[in-house]
């Protein structure tokens, strides 16, 4: 649940949702002398209309996404 947006039910809704949140670019992306692990850094402004109240809702913060590296070389959050 984004804040100030419906709930998104189903897997195509939900990575849809995710995808428009995620789309900025990270500012800063680390990757472990292993190999196996990194992470990226970002910071996201959203502006939405709360659909009961039809108020602009304006948004902004930062968060990390931690990435696994899998077996067939893959990378997973």
């Amino acid at each position: 649940m984004a804040p100030g947006m419906p709930v998104s039910s189903g897997r195509e809704a939900i990575q849809k949702m995710l995808a428009e949140m995620i789309s900025d670019q990270a500012s800063r992306i680390e990757v472990a002398k292993s190999g196996d692990i990194a992470y990226t850094q970002r910071a996201y402004t959203m502006t939405t209309t709360d659909p009961n109240s039809k108020q602009v809702i304006h948004d902004h913060g930062s968060y990390l996404t931690t990435y696994r590296k899998e077996a067939d070389g893959s990378w997973k959050a």
